[in-house]
C-alpha cells in the first residue's frame, strides 16, 4: 500500500527528480517541485533583473528568503489539503503538516558526488539546460555541486533552523551510486515505516 504523501530530498544530481516523475507516475500522484518553482522564478525578470544562470541567481537569493518561502509555503499549503503527491525538494519534509507526518514518508537520495558530477558533466553535453551553470569538466562539477550542498545546508538552518543532511528527518535513506531508476523505484514502493 503506498503512501499518501511522498517528500523527496537529497544531495544533487542524485536522481531526485527522477524519482519523483516515475514514482508520481507510477502511483498517479501529482508532483510538486520546488526547484521548478524557483527555477520559472529565475526566469521571470523581477526576480532576476541580470538574467543570471539558475545557480549564480540562487545564490544571489542568500540575503532574500521571500523566494524559498514562496516555493516551500507552495509545498505545505498542498500538503495541507491534498494526499496523492510527490513533493520533491530540500525541505520538502519540514513543510508537511504534523496530522499528516504519520501518513507521509520522508526520502532521501544520496550518491558519491565524484560520480555525480560526472553524471552532471555527461548529462550537460547530451542536453541543453541554458540556466544552468556550464561546467569545463567533472573536476568543476564537482567543485560546484560541493559548494551548492554546503550553501544550502547554511541557507536552510538560518531560513528553517534545520540541517538538511540531518539522517533524522527522513524514513528512507537511498545511495543511489549503483542503483539503476528502477531499482530506486522498487525500494520506495516497498518500503514499510
Amino acid at each position: 500500500m503506498p503512501y499518501p504523501i511522498y517528500t523527496i530530498g537529497g544531495k544533487p544530481v542524485t536522481g531526485k527528480s527522477t524519482l519523483a516523475k516515475t514514482l508520481a507516475q507510477q502511483l498517479g500522484y501529482d508532483r510538486i517541485y520546488v526547484g521548478g518553482i524557483l527555477r520559472e522564478l529565475s526566469r521571470q525578470s523581477e526576480h532576476n533583473p541580470l538574467n543570471l544562470p539558475f545557480d549564480e541567481w540562487y545564490r544571489s537569493l542568500h540575503n532574500n528568503s521571500s523566494l524559498d518561502n514562496k516555493a516551500d509555503r507552495t509545498v505545505g499549503e498542498a500538503a495541507q489539503i491534498r494526499n496523492d503527491l510527490v513533493l520533491e525538494g530540500r525541505v520538502a519534509f519540514h513543510f508537511v503538516p504534523p496530522t499528516k507526518r504519520a501518513i507521509t514518508c520522508n526520502v532521501y537520495l544520496t550518491c558519491d558526488q565524484h560520480v555525480a558530477s560526472e553524471r552532471i558533466f555527461d548529462l550537460q553535453r547530451n542536453t541543453a539546460r541554458p540556466e544552468e551553470i556550464q561546467y569545463r569538466c567533472a573536476n568543476h562539477a564537482y567543485k560546484v555541486l560541493t559548494q551548492r550542498f554546503n550553501d544550502e545546508i547554511t541557507r536552510y538552518k538560518a531560513l528553517y533552523g534545520i540541517d538538511i543532511g540531518d539522517d533524522g528527518h527522513y524514513d528512507l535513506i537511498i545511495d543511489t551510486t549503483t542503483l539503476s531508476k528502477t531499482d530506486v523505484l522498487s525500494r520506495v514502493l516497498s518500503f514499510k515505516k
